[in-house]
């Protein structure tokens, strides 16, 4: 007789095995009065009767199982239910290394990709174990109670449904922070009620903890916008209080110097906290804060006073960023935004141009700021707002006549144009109705996802809902009248365009300038469906251009197993993100942004672009003509810049790659290749 595993291999019988089982269930009721022999008896009458009734020769696991059962119940109940338990028992044992306990013991022996896939989780540490773990507990449930079935069997295939591990729980994306009304209105924090700051160091002091709290309660990025005009009020009131200082200490007509020195002094020292706070955070969710301030321009409508402090604050906060962490470290969060504008601070003959000059070359040393073009931005959005964190940016909000700066994001999935391309087999009708049933899925899902949050009541997230950082409340109050388009969007994302035209004509953009309207077809397509859904549901529906640096790589590992290795469209172990030029191709840096803002300008609910260079440090006027350039071109514009620091020799620029890894450099200067004694920073986009 042979056994049939469960795994579809086979074994020739053994009688044993099945009084050994019995005999396991018998110690479990009769412990020291189990009896051996009684156990062999049943398994050879057992055995027997398998052989007597099982006419082909083979027999599965599981029938021989069930005969156990039987023989049992008709003999001994007792012992029948013991050994049903001993069988499930086995089972549990059996699954352990699969599905969700797969997933957790890979996180603790630091096998699983989700390790290392999150720059604002280190899944080497201890302390984010266990919202890791979270994590794969609520998308194991996710995917058995909240994804319907039809719609999960898409997943990481055709679709991409970002952050199952909060779906069911009642948190939203990212958000734009209306830290000002916190301040100005009071708040409370934990179980602290807090009033209006009275001083710049207290601001910023306060603007860490909003920080922790707010990020607690979402699990996208969070911006603080306005910074510069913001905090602008509370450092008056510093400057008052020196200006006040008692004569006996100060000699009287020295006094306004005097303050003014010591106000530069708190600002510089507030922005120097500000980045350390920041880099020591961590969140309840086991995280770094995703944290993005903008540095907005200086209000030229502002009395002279006011600017000089303005300026006192931008400055201070680029000139700490130069600096760097403790040893010349990079710092990776908070992110900064840099607001340019004509007139501001774009031009030599600008009042404030030497603000943008600084942020250059904080930009060829420390890879931040990003640059926010705000004519642009108004022309592709609607209004100006800075991006919640990452790149999504909300449209013009407006409710009854009163325009909003704040909002948030509920959430995103993102289609495989590539795969689309591919199932379409050429056919670019086939193309786009593929497209539109995928595009239905996406926003079928999302919908599912914001229901999910309609019974949220502010009380669960004081904060967010009742202090003013997206709204204030009644306790009592649900979130639903915030979940429409006026005060929040939801994003359809996509991934793979030149993947896309490659696998749809044969061709993209970096080989036949003519595919960039084929492209702008793709990305329009995308940008009509997303209005048409706006405007039949009254839900904010925009179109994101998805960062997709671990889904480029997964959806395209996904189709080279179903489809195989198709050249010039999956062989490079990963599709492009959203609209880029190809990633590994070299292109004149005015050219890729002529090129993608044809296609970033469409994408109104996220949009970055990027130009590479190598080290700038030495060469800023160049970053500078480079990024003036893209101001009339794109909305949404960074630099991705070498500037690698080796702190055995002090060099300053581009560490060598070793044997072609990424994780291991050399100092070209030196020759050291201790990366703990260097400091490299990559970031990963298009």
């Amino acid at each position: 007789m042979t056994v049939i595993k469960r795994n579809g291999t086979e074994v020739p019988y053994d009688t044993n095995k099945v009084s050994v089982a019995i005999y396991k269930a018998m110690v479990e009721i009769y412990n020291d009065d189990a009896d051996k022999e009684l156990a062999d008896c049943y398994a050879s009458f057992i055995t027997s009767y398998i052989n007597h009734t099982v006419k082909s020769g083979k027999v599965s696991v599981e029938h021989i199982q069930d005969i156990v059962e039987d023989v049992l119940m008709g003999r001994d109940k007792k012992l029948a239910r013991a050994y049903i338990r001993y069988r499930h028992k086995r089972e549990l044992v059996r699954d352990a290394r699969t599905n969700l306990d797969y997933e957790i013991f890979s996180l603790k022996d630091g096998t699983s990709e989700e390790v290392i896939n999150n720059a604002n989780k280190d899944g080497k540490k201890i302390q984010t174990l266990k919202p890791m773990i979270s994590d794969v507990t609520i998308i194991d449930q996710a995917k058995r109670f909240f994804v319907p079935e039809r719609i999960l069997k898409h997943h990481e295939k055709e679709i991409y449904i970002h952050d199952m591990n909060y779906l069911g729980l009642p948190f939203f994306n990212c958000m734009l922070v209306n830290w000002q009304d916190c301040f100005e209105n009071g708040m409370v924090i934990g179980e602290a009620p807090i009033e209006e700051p009275k001083s710049f160091e207290t601001a910023i002091a306060l603007l860490s903890q909003i920080a922790a709290h707010v990020s607690s309660n979402c699990y996208g990025g969070i911006t603080f916008p306005q910074l510069v005009k913001g905090l602008c009020k509370y450092a008056k009131k510093s400057l008052e209080k020196y200006k006040a200082f008692d004569e006996g200490y100060v000699i009287p007509d020295k006094l306004e110097e005097f303050a003014w020195m010591q106000l530069e002094k708190e600002i510089k020292n507030g922005m120097q906290s500000l980045e350390y706070e920041v880099q020591t955070l961590t969140n309840a969710r086991g995280e770094v804060p995703f944290i993005t301030i903008e540095l907005d321009t200086i209000d030229l409508d502002a009395p002279e006073e006011d600017q000089k402090i303005q300026h006192m604050i931008v400055t201070a906060m680029l000139n700490q960023r130069i600096a760097g962490l403790t040893g010349g470290v990079t710092p990776v969060f908070p992110k900064i935004v840099f607001e340019l504008k004509k007139g501001n601070n774009l031009s030599p003959e600008d009042k404030y141009y030497d603000v943008f000059k600084l942020a250059v070359k904080c930009s060829s040393l420390r890879l931040y700021p990003d640059y926010l073009m705000y004519d642009k931005i108004v022309e592709v959005t609607g209004s100006y707002k800075p991006p919640m964190s990452c790149r999504s940016f909300l449209p013009k909000l407006e409710v009854n006549g009163k325009e909003y700066m704040y909002g948030f994001n509920l959430g995103v999935c993102s289609v495989n144009l590539p795969r689309l391309a591919i199932l379409a087999d050429h056919n670019e009708e086939k193309f786009y109705e593929l497209l539109k049933e995928y595009l239905d899925m996406a926003s079928e899902f999302l919908l599912m996802r914001r229901e999910l949050l309609v019974n949220v009541k502010a009380k669960q997230a004081p904060i967010l809902y009742m202090y003013g950082a997206v709204a204030r409340l009644d306790p009592e109050e649900t979130i639903e009248k915030l979940l429409f388009k006026d005060r929040s969007t939801i994003s359809l994302g996509y991934v793979g365009v030149h993947n896309a035209l490659i696998a749809l004509y044969g061709e993209s953009f970096n080989t036949n300038r003519d595919m960039v309207e084929k492209g702008i077809k793709m990305v329009q397509f995308m940008k009509d469906y997303a209005q048409k859904k706006k405007d039949e549901t009254n839900i904010g529906f925009s179109l994101y251009s998805t960062p997709a640096e671990v889904l480029a790589t997964k959806f395209c590992r996904s189709d080279v197993a179903e489809f195989g290795v198709i050249e010039g469209v999956n062989d490079k172990g990963y599709y492009e993100n959203s609209f880029h030029y190809p990633s590994d191709e070299s292109i004149i840096a005015f050219d890729k942004v002529d090129l993608e803002s044809n296609m970033s300008k469409l994408a109104t609910g996220g949009a970055i672009q990027y130009v590479e260079y190598p080290s700038m440090v030495h060469n800023p006027e160049a970053l500078e003509k480079t990024i003036t350039y893209a101001y009339d071109k794109c909305h949404y514009f960074g630099v991705n810049v070498s500037s690698d620091r080796c702190f055995c020799c002090n060099y300053v620029g581009e560490m060598e790659t070793v044997e072609d890894t990424t994780n291991k450099f050399r100092c070209p200067q030196c020759g050291n290749e201790d990366n703990s004694k260097m400091s490299v920073i990559r970031r990963l986009c298009g």
